[in-house]
């Protein structure tokens, strides 16, 4: 998304979480070279996205004639679902350990659920280690205050996982609620997130043979 809209969104997630979870907040506009991302920006023919997500952000800052929207790809010869265990709810977190993934609603909620949250290691190991990792869960936590277009979500949902993703990552566009996958909204008081998270793995956890017909 625009650099300002992935600042500010994440700096809201920080304001949450920074007492309970200060090694998931990270101080983005610190980190991030603002003159030159904007001058980018201005200096650019096009500005290529993937996301309907992405696109709505940078014409909210008045790029609307500079966008191309490109989705990513995923191949499904590779990532496909491969011995898949529907008996018992296992969660992968969709990214690492921050509150731009969403990791502490992710977290707290699985908590509330008595289930573990998992995450995919960092340094993947070997050409189909990804593969061979998200065919281990079924569902996709993926709570994120801003991801233009997460592959790892995406390869998830290629691999038969059920995506549970918020309003404010890009592969909603790939998702119908309740039909593939579950879309809950992360700018609800963090209370009514978690709350809104915990129904949705109660249901998944009550009815397994859900996240295959899903």
């Amino acid at each position: 998304c625009h650099v300002l809209d992935m600042i500010g969104w994440c700096e809201e997630g920080n304001k949450i979480w920074r007492e309970k979870y200060p090694s998931s907040c990270s101080d983005l506009r610190a980190r991030t070279n603002l003159d030159f991302q904007l001058g980018e920006y201005e200096e650019a023919d096009y500005i290529l996205v993937a996301s309907k997500l992405e696109e709505e952000s940078f014409i909210n800052h008045g790029f609307k004639d500079k966008i191309k929207r490109i989705p990513f790809a995923v191949d499904f010869d590779k990532f496909k679902p491969i011995n898949k265990d529907y008996s018992k709810l296992k969660v992968v977190l969709g990214g690492g350990d921050s509150v731009r993934k969403g990791y502490p609603e992710a977290r707290e909620s699985c908590k509330k659920v008595d289930l573990t949250l998992n995450l995919i290691p960092s340094q993947p190991r070997g050409p189909n280690f990804m593969v061979k990792e998200l065919n281990k869960y079924n569902v996709c936590l993926a709570p994120t205050r801003e991801d233009g277009y997460p592959c790892l979500v995406l390869e998830s949902l290629s691999c038969g996982l059920v995506p549970i993703v918020s309003n404010r990552n890009g592969v909603k566009d790939l998702i119908e609620s309740g039909k593939n996958g579950f879309i809950i909204d992360i700018t609800k008081p963090k209370d009514e997130v978690i709350n809104d998270i915990v129904d949705i793995l109660e249901r998944l956890k009550s009815n397994p043979s859900l996240i295959k017909d899903m």
